[in-house]
């Protein structure tokens, strides 16, 4: 059974908490018409229990709060849920308060919403501390956000607790990013830990702190930032550090390049001058010292004229003055005297310099000692002029060598029955080193020497005239072996040709005249090979055999090599300056590419042959100029 008592009892408790709760206690019913308010409710609002009841408490609104609150507010409950929040009303008398209310449905055992609750709480005083507090925080913000440098506070851990608009720009985090995070994450541990440490160390906590770091921004660039520390006191107890930063990374740099510029200018191994419009001194570098022996006192203030050495006219310093006060750079070079008396030429650049509206405030000069230079000059000079008339009297020289030369050459060629020769030279501008002679030994025979002397010059004209007398000389003695005769060449240059040598080669051409027999029989020192060019079936053939250089050894091995000919063979003998002609690829012509081009003049009568060959050797140059004599002699067979 139920004991009613007991539920009298209960009910009792129950309302008298109601009644004396330090809270608003309201029900309504299902429609919101006040069916119950508390004492409390007369308290807070001024409305007596009499006044209120069987009405809505719509009447108690501000008109201040927005619709959708109270829609929410009822939409809950119709759903069976209850609703907290905070509601700004009116009282009796007109005044403002703020509540915490909440709001919650009173169902029966079958869960049907017979009745509403309201629980409130007054949170006026609380809510116009926080409106104060925001006031003050805002203001706080609006005074920190009007400062031109960066502005934060740190609490005793180093986290920021506040920081300025100008903290995004400068860090590039927003400050709802910065609030909350620690420093480090922006500078190093280390500046807030010795500024914290510097501040709790001292007794009063006055004074500020001031230094430069490195500052790390959301973009992982780096800025150098100039930062002031001061204590956050309350209470007198240290509760954090407010501080200003300032971005000075340009400031920094351009710092950094002035001294390194400072620093150049005075390690400088030009002299440098700094004058003002009047070419007063206001500052020399080191370098002026060392080299004019003026200290730095003695000359500013002073006008450069002082290291005149009255060589150089006044029209000189004038056009120096008109160039530069015409905001222009000068150029040029002064004879000056040093503080000893020395004279010494230095090579100047004099630049005005400007201020920002254009207007000359100074004049740099920056100076090279060319005392040496000069004296090397004139030296040159001196020895230019020596070597002009000696080069006069060479080229004088050189001419009669070329004269001597071109008579040494034979005049001209064999006329024997069953050949025919042909020939062509075409010498360098300078004296050069080829020389070839014919020599009549005999009817139906005569030989070909072709030489060539390395070098070319006086020495080389004079080492083709010793040749020439050489081979004048053997011809007289008759040699028939070509093998012979290239030895006893070698044994006439032996130990005069002093570091120079000879390629040489001898030839026979002779015709028997029972058997018709035609043949070259020659020998060769070092010398290009005879090329043969075969009429019956215009092939090509090297004529080899082996020897060495001539005026340089003793003991050479020179052999000796016949070829028979026949009806329309041609042999051709030249220099080296034919085949060691070079494209622009740099590829050499050499041999081999020389008998190509003699093969492609068969159809050609023998002259035009030799002119074909010199023309085609000049295109595959690809220039019409030679580094080397060319000399080209062909024997047709008839």
């Amino acid at each position: 059974m139920i004991d009613n008592n007991n539920i009298k009892m209960d009910l009792d408790i129950i309302l008298a908490a109601v009644e004396q709760s330090p809270s608003v206690v309201m029900i309504t019913d299902t429609d919101g018409n006040i069916e119950y308010v508390n004492p409390h409710f007369t308290m807070i609002t001024g409305y007596t229990r009499e006044e209120v009841l069987g009405r809505n408490p719509s009447f108690l609104k501000s008109g201040t709060m927005r619709r959708d609150v109270y829609d929410e507010l009822w939409s809950s409950l119709r759903q069976g849920e209850s609703w907290h929040g905070e509601l700004c009303n009116r009282k009796k008398n007109g005044k403002i308060y703020w509540e915490s209310a909440a709001f919650s449905a009173i169902k029966n055992e079958n869960g049907k919403v017979l009745h509403y609750m309201k629980v409130a709480e007054d949170i006026t005083e609380r809510k116009k501390s926080l409106e104060a507090l925001q006031s003050s925080y805002e203001f706080l913000e609006i005074i920190m956000n009007s400062a031109i440098d960066t502005m934060f506070v740190l609490d005793l851990r180093g986290d920021i607790i506040m920081a300025n608009s100008r903290a995004e720009e400068l860090t590039g985090y927003t400050v709802g990013e910065l609030i909350g995070t620690s420093s480090s994450r922006l500078i190093p541990d280390t500046v807030f830990d010795d500024v914290n440490e510097y501040f709790s160390s001292q007794k009063d906590r006055s004074g500020s702190v001031e230094q430069k770091t490195t500052l790390v921004r959301k973009d992982a660039a780096e800025k150098t930032i100039k930062y002031r520390l001061v204590p956050l006191i309350q209470h007198n107890r240290l509760r954090g550090l407010i501080g200003t930063a300032e971005d000075v990374t340009e400031q920094s740099l351009a710092e950094g390049e002035l001294r390194k510029l400072i620093q150049a200018v005075e390690q400088s191994p030009a002299t440098v001058v700094i004058t003002d419009t009047k070419g007063n001194i206001e500052y020399v570098n080191p370098k002026f010292t060392q080299l004019t022996g003026y200290e730095f006192h003695e000359v500013i203030g002073k006008n450069p004229r002082i290291m005149k050495s009255g060589s150089q006219p006044n029209e000189f310093y004038k056009g120096l003055w008109e160039t530069i006060t015409d905001g222009r750079e000068w150029r040029g070079e002064f004879h000056n005297l040093k503080k000893d008396g020395g004279a010494f030429w230095e090579f100047s650049s004099i630049s005005p310099v400007k201020d920002e509206n254009g207007v000359i405030t100074h004049y740099v000069a920056v100076k090279e000692d060319i005392t040496e230079r000069k004296q090397a000059e004139d030296a040159l000079i001196e020895s230019e002029n020596r070597l002009r008339v000696r080069n006069d009297i060479i080229e004088n020289d050189l001419k009669n060598a070329q004269t001597i030369q071109k008579a040494l050459l034979p005049k001209t060629v064999p006329q024997k029955d069953g050949f025919l020769v042909q020939y062509r030279y075409i010498p360098l501008d300078a004296v050069g080193g080829d020389f070839f002679t014919f020599h009549d030994i005999g009817p139906d025979s005569f030989s070909v020497f072709i030489g060539d002397v390395t070098g070319h010059g006086v020495s080389a004209a004079l080492f083709t005239a010793l040749l020439k007398f050489t081979t004048q000389k053997m011809d007289e003695g008759l040699y028939t072996s070509p093998a012979d005769y290239i030895l006893h060449i070698n044994n006439e240059l032996l130990g005069i040709m002093s570091g120079y040598f000879i390629t040489a080669l001898y030839a026979i051409f002779s015709r028997d005249t029972i058997s018709g027999e035609t043949k070259i029989s020659f020998a060769r020192g070092g010398h290009p090979y005879p090329v043969l060019l075969k009429k019956n079936d215009n092939s090509i053939a090297m004529l080899k055999s082996k020897g060495t250089i001539l005026g340089m050894f003793n003991d050479l091995v020179i052999h000796e090599k016949s070829v028979e000919l026949e009806k329309g063979d041609r042999v051709y003998l030249f220099t080296d300056g034919i085949i060691e002609v070079y494209d622009r690829k740099k590829e050499m012509l050499g041999l081999e590419g020389l008998s190509e081009i003699i093969r492609k003049t068969a159809g050609e009568t023998l002259s035009d042959s030799i002119e074909s060959i010199l023309k085609k050797v000049e295109e595959f140059q690809g220039i019409p100029t030679f580094e080397d004599d060319m000399a080209i002699i062909g024997v047709e067979i008839t």
